[in-house]
């Protein structure tokens, strides 16, 4: 369901009806790049968005690609329905706030501007495996939105804080971030990280901030 301020996706839409634009897309092709990414075709026919944010595992995509979304989870159980904003949804890895008896209805999040710029990037040891680092971006300065959101870090996905420069429209994406303050960043988010894993982060945010740079071009 699209309307003026959001958009709203069932917990039951498989990865594959996403990559196969099975219905409409209104993220200028962010959710079908993410969605073709994950695991194999196989698993993209039968996994869900709502199984897959229940699982909360921080190597997964969607956990990555919704925080930078802003996502509502839309929740129901035993006490009526409710919902949660994804950053208070997950607790640390595969942990969430769902009580005994509830489900995931579906995921809602704001709708972007006709210029809004979103990247994609992660780092696997092969094609189809979970991943060793995972960076989503979405830049809306039209909304007064951007969010630059590391994954895979062993526990909930991490905002990077950003300048006042990341919400002009003018600013190149390459160009938004320092790398030493990145670094700075991602060691305080993860004390127990070692050289190559912050190295992998690193790379992987400037990746999607390229990625980012160059759907828009």
């Amino acid at each position: 369901e699209i309307n003026a301020n959001t958009v709203t996706l069932g917990a039951c839409v498989s990865h594959a009806a996403i990559e196969d634009a099975r219905m409409p897309d209104a993220t200028h092709g962010y959710l079908p790049r993410v969605a073709s990414g994950i695991a194999y075709r196989a698993v993209r026919n039968r996994g869900t968005i709502g199984g897959s944010l229940a699982n909360a595992d921080p190597t997964a995509d969607w956990l990555s690609c919704f925080t930078a979304l802003e996502a509502q989870i839309l929740i129901s159980g035993p006490k009526g329905q409710r919902t949660s904003s994804i950053d208070e949804f997950v607790t640390g890895a595969m942990e969430t706030t769902l009580e005994a008896g509830e489900m995931i209805n579906g995921v809602r999040f704001p709708t972007l501007s006709k210029g809004a710029r979103c990247g994609y990037a992660k780092i696997s040891r092969k094609p189809g495996e979970f991943a060793d680092a995972i960076a989503a971006i979405v830049h809306d300065p039209d909304n007064g939105r951007c969010r630059i959101v590391v994954g895979t870090t062993n526990g909930v996905p991490r905002q990077l804080a950003i300048g006042p420069l990341a919400l002009s429209a003018s600013t190149p994406l390459p160009q938004m971030l320092n790398s030493g303050a990145v670094r700075e960043q991602l060691a305080s988010h993860m004390p127990a990280t070692d050289v190559y894993d912050l190295n992998i982060q690193c790379a992987v945010i400037e990746r999607a901030l390229a990625n980012a740079h160059q759907v828009a071009s």
